[in-house]
């Protein structure tokens, strides 16, 4: 099944709900990220810092970023600029 296809049949189930799909993007290349936004999607989360800081220069500034998972303190500044939400318990 493709990127575009998993992300409509995701859609499809989520359909009348309020629930919003994130995509997550831990160690894809920029590139399905990609196939992932001309399919519609627009929320992307990731869990690493680093990958994160370096993929969301690549994709369009519609993109909304999601940082999941625990973040370090030390870290906040590589995300603050350009990250929506902190997914983190």
């Amino acid at each position: 099944m493709s990127v575009a296809e998993n992300i409509a049949s995701v859609e499809q189930t989520l359909a009348g709900t309020a629930a919003r799909l994130v995509v997550v993007t831990k160690t894809h290349p920029v590139e399905r990220l990609r196939e992932a936004y001309a399919a519609g999607a627009r929320l992307f989360g990731e869990n690493r810092v680093q990958e994160m800081a370096a993929k969301q220069p690549e994709l369009p500034a519609d993109v909304e970023w999601h940082q999941i998972g625990q973040l370090q303190t030390n870290k906040v500044k590589y995300l603050a600029a350009f990250v929506h939400t902190v997914q983190s318990v």
